[in-house]
Formats: structure tokens, sequence, C-alpha cells
């Protein structure tokens, strides 16, 4: 690793508690086992088959909830997954199932060509811009879950005016 490269990361984290975007692997010791783990069994084995899951961090301030999330999109991006962060602080109902669903695909984002975009609009674009995807095609498409293809649709009525169902 450069050391001009670690002084920034190193100044960054002093200046504002946290590593720059993508660089928390840079600082990390002793989540490789879990991060492979989370890699191997979540990643590959239940989200790339059409599963689901959630997981939740609970701990202290300054325990490490944050590094330990910005670690797991790190994963996620470099498997070429879609990320969604959110602050539990923020008001966000969380009965109300289709204000959770835009904040996620407003909040969403990728790794594309080094730039994380975000939006499920922007996404799109991106991807559509170099032949990634069809969009129109996208949402008629059988998806690996019901769940994701109704995921799909809501996205759609969301973002592009197209009806959900």
């Amino acid at each position: 690793m450069d050391k001009d490269f670690l002084y920034d990361v190193l100044e960054n984290v002093a200046q504002w508690g946290l590593p720059p975007s993508g660089h928390a692997s840079h600082l990390d010791v002793g989540s490789s086992k879990y991060l492979d783990f989370f890699e191997k069994e979540i990643l590959n084995k239940l989200l790339r088959q059409g599963g689901a899951t959630v997981r939740i961090f609970e701990g202290v301030y300054g325990s490490g909830k944050t590094h330990l999330l910005d670690l797991l999109s790190e994963k996620g991006y470099r498997n070429n997954m879609v990320v969604a962060k959110t602050d539990l602080s923020q008001a966000i109902d969380m009965h109300d199932w289709r204000l959770v669903t835009r904040h996620i695909l407003e909040h969403a984002t990728i790794l594309h060509e080094g730039q994380v975009i975000t939006s499920i609009p922007d996404i799109l674009e991106a991807l559509g811009r170099n032949g990634g995807i069809v969009i129109g095609d996208s949402f008629n498409q059988r998806q690996p879950h019901p769940g994701f293809q109704k995921a799909m649709r809501m996205a759609s009525s969301f973002f592009m005016g197209i009806p959900p169902f």
C-alpha cells in the first residue's frame, strides 16, 4: 500500500472519524473470517439464489457498527450487488412498506466503472448506457424470486410511471 494513500486514509479518519468510502478494508483488523463467511454463505449461496435476509447490528457508540457495515458494503460492491444503506435514526415509518421501499430504492447504490451510482433511476440509466440491461424488459422478465419480481414492479411504478401490476 502506498504511503501517501495510507496517509490520506488516516487523515480522513482523523478529520471525519471514518475512512473514505470504499476504503474501510484498508484499516480492518480481525474481521476477515466473518467477511469470508458473509461472502460465501450470504452473498453467493443465499442472495444469488433469490433469497432474502436482514441483519441488525447493535452496539454502543464507537463499537464498530459503521465500520462493519462499510466492510459489508465493499463486499457487496465487489460482487456487483446493489447496496442500500439507511440510518434508523431518520424518521422512517417502518409500518408503511411503500415508504420503506421508496427509501431503499432512492438510497440504493452500485459501484459502476469506479463511481458510486445512487438511486434506481440513475443505476438503470448507467447500466443501460453500456448495454448492461434493457430497461423496459427488466421489469417483465421472470425474476429468481416472486418477492424480487414484485419489488421490481414497485420500483417501476415509483420511478418510471409504469403500472405496478
